[in-house]
């Protein structure tokens, strides 16, 4: 097996490629989990469905550096774009190259094996389209079975380069080429690097690859030994990967949290180092509870979502989990398993392909419920290859992290799929509602305690004179909202015309917090100016409902937004559905104020909202209310 990095034919005007390549910068944050979580889902998806559940294996070896391919070659290629890099000043990549020889020249050269069995591997012929050459050649393109499919070879396969040290990948695969134009088995490696000259001069491509002159090896009688495959499958071996001490428990704990729905389903298991962790429908619980994984999800700072990944495993389990299947408008059918618990959690988690994505449904928050009883909820596709999972893998961001309506670039699609995850935000709502709401048996008559209170046409009457505060030796007033302030904005540029807090993007209203920029390119400042006493209290029995009072210290058109208060001192935006003065904007109010002048009116908030709140206000610029 030899390595070949081909002339640049344009020279350095063609190309200038530095060591910071954006697909492998992708997962460079947490490689091991990237690593991991790419190579699990891909098996996942190439899995022969008759012979489940896939068997992935991750092993860590060491060969000698004389058996490395072509190591003398690759060391003088090395050697020579550091060089050349040193000469253009770049040393973030004479460094990285650096390193790469120093792993290259150890007696001992570390590789991590992952393995998989029981899937089809990546079948032939090697040409544009098909699975072994995207995995190798192509940048970003997928080659996949079918639209379900979570990991395809496309941005994903970068993962493998972030836990190189070597900056080097090798593949092999075993296949049924029975029906192909192809041999059955392929082996084959890749190195991202610079662009440089080599020592005759020559301007060189920055990706090198390994095999048969360019091309893939077909005979296994060629491959080094911990490429050769006996069975169909794939092999992915990463050089240069130096593990520390219990890397089998921190790959453990990565695939546990992640994969626990799959694994309870019978579709994937996992062996790690030559079998010591020994992953499965069986052992599963075992291992969620094991103190060496939860030691080394502490370390990598994982240990909250490696116990929740053993809270959520019970939603599966137990004659009092609740099943429901939602059938939702544009998206497909969903199980939601559902099970009361009482340590205070009112959670969902959404699994697409048996893998753990998001807590949160695209842009609706799912944190927050009032008058329910604690629960966890996982919700996944009824069926493991359908249109909802489709239409959730549209959603799903390349680090399979999150769902996002930003992944669909057509706008009238974008806006089909947001009525479709409202209508399911609805749905999941109006479930936990139905099985976990907490009912109310009676109502106590406290009157007595009204003489320590003040009344709301006091409040409302009172000159501002003669109004009691609270921590004042009369009548206890009504408690004052958390923050206070609204922020003036000013714009150097043209203002946006929504109000501050909503928007996203430039020229249609700032995000809260920080400093929105107009059309026209200017940031505006904000400066907090304090409301003194603005109080808000709830009715008797809708506490959905807000009677709200301040003194206005300015003039001009205000903007208010409601915020649940959050446990970690955190707010939430909650929309306001009604208001007895001003007009409602995207669950914002606008209101006009005048210096001076007191405001006593009711609000209603959205969502079914109940706890307590903060008021986010913000005073519209002169040009703006010109409009």
């Amino acid at each position: 097996m030899d390595v070949i990095f081909s002339e640049e034919l344009g020279g350095a005007d063609e190309e200038d490629k530095g060591i910071k390549d954006a697909g492998i910068q992708t997962f460079a944050h947490d490689k091991k989990s990237s690593v991991t979580r790419e190579m699990a889902q891909n098996s996942n998806d190439a899995a022969k469905e008759d012979e489940r559940p896939v068997i992935m294996s991750f092993d860590l070896i060491k060969i000698p550096k004389s058996e490395f391919p072509d190591h003398k070659n690759f060391s003088k290629i090395l050697t020579e774009c550091t060089e050349d890099n040193r000469v253009l000043g770049r040393e973030d990549a004479v460094a990285t190259l650096e390193e790469a020889q120093r792993l290259l020249s150890l007696p001992e050269i570390p590789i991590l094996l992952i393995s998989d069995q029981n899937t089809k591997g990546l079948p032939g012929p090697y040409k544009k389209n098909e699975k072994f050459y995207t995995l190798v050649i192509s940048d970003g393109v997928s080659a996949k079975d079918d639209a379900f499919s979570g990991g395809s070879f496309g941005i994903g396969k970068n993962a493998a380069f972030s836990a190189t040290g070597m900056r080097t990948v090798f593949y092999s695969t075993q296949f049924d080429a029975a029906n192909d134009d192809a041999c059955g088995f392929f082996a084959m490696g890749k190195t991202i690097l610079t662009n440089f000259h080599d020592s005759i001069g020559k301007y060189r491509k920055p990706k090198g690859l390994w095999g048969k002159h360019g091309k893939p090896i077909t005979d296994q009688n060629d491959a080094p030994g911990w490429l050769k495959r006996d069975k169909d499958g794939l092999t992915v071996a990463i050089p240069g990967f130096e593990a520390e001490e219990g890397w089998a428990y921190d790959f453990a704990q990565v695939l546990l949290r992640n994969f626990f729905f799959a694994v309870h389903q019978g579709l994937i298991s996992f062996r790690i180092n030559d079998g010591e962790i020994l992953i499965n429908q069986n052992t599963l619980k075992g291992w969620l509870h094991d103190d060496r994984c939860k030691n080394a999800a502490r370390n990598s700072n994982s240990l909250n979502e490696f116990e929740e990944a053993a809270k959520f495993l019970e939603t599966l389990t137990g004659s009092d989990v609740i099943v429901e299947e939602l059938d939702i408008k544009g998206l497909g059918k969903f199980r939601a398993n559902l099970k009361i618990c009482d340590d205070g959690s009112k959670a969902f988690l959404f699994v697409r392909n048996g893998m753990a994505i998001s807590k949160e449904l695209g842009p609706h928050k799912l944190q927050i419920f009032h008058n329910v009883k604690s629960f966890r909820c996982v919700v996944s596709p009824a069926e493991l290859k359908s249109n909802a999972s489709k239409s959730l893998r549209i959603l799903e961001t390349p680090e399979h992290t999150k769902f996002s309506l930003d992944q669909i670039e057509n706008p009238d699609e974008r806006k089909k799929m947001a009525e479709s995850l409202r209508d399911f935000h609805n749905q999941l709502r109006a479930m936990i509602k139905s099985h976990a709401s907490i009912e109310v048996k009676d109502i106590d008559d406290l009157s007595e305690l009204d003489r320590f209170f003040q009344s709301l046409d006091a409040a409302s009457n009172q000159s501002n004179a003669g109004e009691e505060t609270p921590g004042s030796d009369g009548p206890r007033g009504f408690e004052p909202i958390k923050a206070d302030a609204i922020k003036k904005i000013i714009g150097k540029g043209k203002p946006g015309k929504a109000p501050a807090g909503k928007g996203k993007k430039s020229g249609k209203g700032g995000k809260k917090n920080n400093h929105p920029k107009g059309p026209g390119g200017g940031e505006r400042k904000v400066e907090t100016i304090k409301i003194p006493n603005m109080r808000s209290f709830a009715a008797d029995i809708d506490r959905s409902k807000r009677t709200v009072i301040f003194e206005s210290p300015a003039t001009g058109k205000l903007c208010i937004e409601a915020q649940a208060i959050e446990f970690d001192g955190g707010n939430t935006s909650i929309p306001i559905s009604s208001s007895t003065e001003g007009s409602i904007i995207n669950g914002i109010i606008e209101l006009p104020v005048q210096t001076g002048k007191k405001l006593v009116f009711e609000v209603t908030l959205g969502d079914d909202y109940s706890g307590p709140i903060d008021f986010q206000c913000s005073l519209k610029p002169e040009s703006s209310r010109s409009n």
